[in-house]
């Protein structure tokens, strides 16, 4: 479920992250002015704002992690890493959202049992249609398996493909259910998902963006983040810059019981997300 402003009710676990309304392009409107506790105006992925249907279907959402937008399309991560269920390994793309989502001024159609629960997505990735949520099993069952993260500049969309260890990178928005990236880093093709701590490999990343023709990717249990100056066009591309470890080969100890982790301004452990402005 994705809440337009904020609720005054607690999060429901199949609530991650809510979109700003007010962020679609080519509405004039009035600054808004926040209150605490404001409650949500429309809500995407379930029929009503207390429910919490626990079904996979094109209407339904499970517990996302990633949401964003870019050139009036809605993108969510219909998978997470915070040990909420259901986990329904796809990523879900909603086009032309000024479509459905009615400028803040504007009070919503009175149809229905909902009015205010609006939109179904127009593409699913990593799944053949909307009914099914299996994991990919690489290299026999293609798919993704966890996506934590999405993002998109409008042109091209990234996903964190989390517990295949990858990113994926589609250099145009699909427009066909299932659509296959083109490009994979973080493993040599679209058949491995070996974890790793090199130039060439990821573990586990869960944030990516895209930014002035830049690639970023938060590949979290490697505790760094990975920058392409370029987007990359080739499988298995090596990364320009790491930051938060001193090199490409080196991660944390892996047990955190025996190392030392005190904060300074050259490491991190386990970033989450990226994001550039």
């Amino acid at each position: 479920m994705v809440r337009m402003r904020f609720d005054q009710c607690k999060l429901l676990p199949a609530t991650v992250l809510a979109v700003v309304a007010a962020l679609l392009p080519g509405w004039v409107v009035a600054e808004p002015v926040w209150v605490r506790n404001q409650g949500a105006r429309l809500v995407i992925g379930q029929d009503s704002f207390t429910r919490q249907d626990p079904t996979a279907s094109r209407a339904v959402l499970g517990a996302a992690q990633g949401v964003a937008y870019a050139g009036n399309r809605l993108f969510i991560a219909d998978g997470n890493r915070l040990g909420a269920q259901p986990v329904n390994n796809r990523i879900l793309i909603y086009n032309a959202v000024d479509t459905f989502i009615t400028p803040p001024e504007v009070v919503p159609p009175q149809r229905g049992n909902c009015p205010a629960c609006v939109g179904v997505p127009s593409v699913v990735l990593g799944q053949a249609g909307f009914q099914t949520t299996a994991s990919s099993d690489l290299p026999e069952v293609p798919g993704l398996n966890n996506p934590s993260a999405v993002h998109s500049d409008g042109i091209r969309l990234v996903v964190a493909d989390t517990n295949n260890n990858r990113v994926l990178l589609w250099q145009s928005i699909p427009t066909a259910n299932g659509t296959p990236a083109q490009v994979v880093v973080g493993q040599p093709d679209f058949t491995s998902n070996m974890p790793g701590t090199s130039a060439a490999t990821m573990r586990g990343p869960q944030g990516v963006w895209l930014d002035g023709g830049r690639l970023f990717v938060a590949d979290t249990q490697n505790s760094r983040i990975l920058i392409w100056n370029s987007i990359p066009t080739s499988n298995g591309q090596a990364p320009d810059i790491v930051v938060g470890q001193p090199d490409f080969d080196t991660r944390h100890q892996a047990d955190l019981t025996q190392g030392q982790y005190d904060p300074d301004a050259q490491r991190l452990l386990d970033p989450v997300s990226v994001t550039v402005s």
